[in-house]
Formats: structure tokens, sequence, C-alpha cells
């Protein structure tokens, strides 16, 4: 995953991008008409084509304006009653923010148009937003079949988790990215977290990316392995851990923060109860098992000290 920094606070929910359906009174019976067709078409709103909102679209409202102004409420309600915001860090005009919906949708709609792709998964993508980064926001994608991954609320939560962890760990050489908050709205799932001047160890190994001058690699994967063992002290247990997941730093010297790399993606992270196996997940019946969070990083230290040599 590719993911650069250059700032760490998100931008505040106040954010109020122009839709185009802001003033529906002015719109003509025909501009009415196709902004109506255009949100009924629309997946999210599938529920308008239930015969109590035919009913009024069709034959109760006297014109397309109105009709348009009935779905855009019954969209509005829809959406208010589905808005959940968890806040983890004081980020700088977030906190001190009551939130409305339409200020939400809008916030939302402003990232989609104007975001470019950090890094994907299949659970979820990664992109940055607007021309000044200061954050990047992680959307989930619907879950497929089969599949027992963490939600994205849980996730945000167990990354919350691993972070504050980490925070009591000042002296310690490996990070995660700050989250900034988890907000639910309508279909969209979004976690908000701090931007990163780092390359994960698969991105480097692949070209892209580079070991710094000033890196120990058998220090680094041994702050790993020391970062891994205090978050299993604490009952936290990552379970995905291969190299798309472990950031190294790209800073020419190492930052003021003096991490020297970052563990992310915890959508299968599980935070353990005390006498089951950390590493197997009953769900629907099946059981999965995952690897071991230590099980990779003999490989992965191998092939990067191979690449540094070259």
């Amino acid at each position: 995953m590719n993911i650069e920094k250059i700032n760490t606070t998100p931008p505040p929910l106040t954010e109020k991008p122009e839709t185009g359906l802001e003033n529906v009174e002015k719109l003509s019976e025909i501009e009415a008409i196709e902004a109506l067709e255009v949100l009924r078409n629309k997946k999210e709103n599938e529920f308008l084509d239930i015969e109590q909102h035919n009913k009024v679209m069709d034959d109760t409202a006297k014109t397309a304006v109105e009709a348009l102004t009935y779905a855009k409420d019954q969209i509005h309600s829809r959406r208010e009653g589905s808005l959940k915001i968890e806040t983890f860090s004081e980020a700088e005009g977030f906190k001190r923010l009551n939130p409305e919906t339409e200020s939400i949708a809008k916030h939302i709609e402003s990232i989609k148009e104007n975001a470019f792709e950090v890094g994907k998964g299949e659970n979820a993508s990664v992109v940055g937003y607007g021309e000044e980064l200061e954050a990047c926001y992680k959307f989930a994608k619907p879950l497929k079949e089969g599949k027992w991954r963490n939600l994205l609320r849980e996730e945000a939560r167990l990354h919350n988790k691993f972070f504050e962890k980490s925070q009591s760990l000042s002296e310690h050489n490996i990070g995660v990215p700050e989250p900034h908050y988890f907000l639910s709205y309508g279909n969209d799932e979004v976690l908000a977290m701090e931007l990163l001047n780092a390359k994960s160890i698969e991105d480097i190994l692949g070209g892209d990316g580079f070991v710094p001058e000033w890196l120990d690699i058998d220090q680094f994967f041994e702050d790993v392995e020391n970062f891994l063992d205090l978050m299993h002290s604490s009952g936290l247990y990552h379970r995905d851990m291969h190299g798309g997941n472990i950031l190294i730093s790209q800073e020419d010297v190492l930052n003021d923060k003096k991490k020297s790399g970052y563990i992310i993606d915890f959508g299968s992270s599980k935070e353990n109860i005390i006498g089951e196996d950390p590493y197997v997940t009953v769900w629907r019946g099946e059981t999965f098992t995952t690897s071991k969070d230590h099980g990779k990083l003999f490989d992965l230290k191998n092939r990067l000290a191979n690449l540094a040599k070259r």
C-alpha cells in the first residue's frame, strides 16, 4: 500500500460542497423530472419504489418539483436514522461539531468526487482527498458471502485499541496510524485515519519504495516482534501480518516520532478472551484459522535483507 503524508489533521465535517439539488424549488419541471429519475435509479434509493412512495410521487404530487421535494425528504429521513459517528481523536473542528445529516452527505460526496486511490483490498478501498493531504479514508466494500472479516465499525474500534496501546509505548519504534473517526451514513462506512509517509514491505519488494539507509533490518523485525508481544499481553491479536500490512517509514531521516515502521489493517484483528485460541474464528458454523502473527516475519526479513544487499 502506498501511503504519503503531508498533514495528519482530518478535514472538519462542516465542509459543504455543492450537490446541485439544494434549491429544488428553482428547478424547471424538466430539470426536476430528470433529477427525480436520477434519484430513483440509485441503488441506495430503491426504497422509493415501494407503493406508498410511488403513490405520493406519481399521483398525489401535482408537479415534478413537488415529487422531487418529497423524494429528497424521504431520503434525508432515512439517512438521518442511519447516521453513526464515533470520534477517536480530538481533531480540530470536529469535536465541537454537532453534525447534521445534510452536511455529512455533502462531506462524503465531496470525498468521493475528489479522491485519489491510496490503496485497495478485497474488502475496502483507501483514498486520499483534497489538494493538501490531511488524512486517508477507508471505505468498506459490501461483504461477500463466505467472508468473516470484521465489519469496518469493529475494525475501527480495534484499530483504536491498538493505537491507544501503542501510545503507551512512546519509546517503541513501531506505531499505528492514528484513527480520527468512524462514520456510517446510508450505505457508506468510512474510517478516517492518519496519512503516513511510508511504504509496505510488499510495495518495497515490488520496486515501489526503498529501504532507508538508516534502517537496521534485524532491529526493525525485532521491534515488530516486540510490538506484537506487547499487543498480545493486552489480548490484542492482528491475525493478518503479511508484507502488505507492515509499513516502513520513507523519511530520509528518522522522524520526530522515531517510528521506523507501522502496522496497519485491523480487519482480521481480534480482542481475545482468556482460554480461547486467538487464531480461530467460528463464523456461520464454519471454523476459520488465521496465520499466527509472528509466522511470516522471518521470511519477510530475509527477503528484505536480500533486497538491501543488491
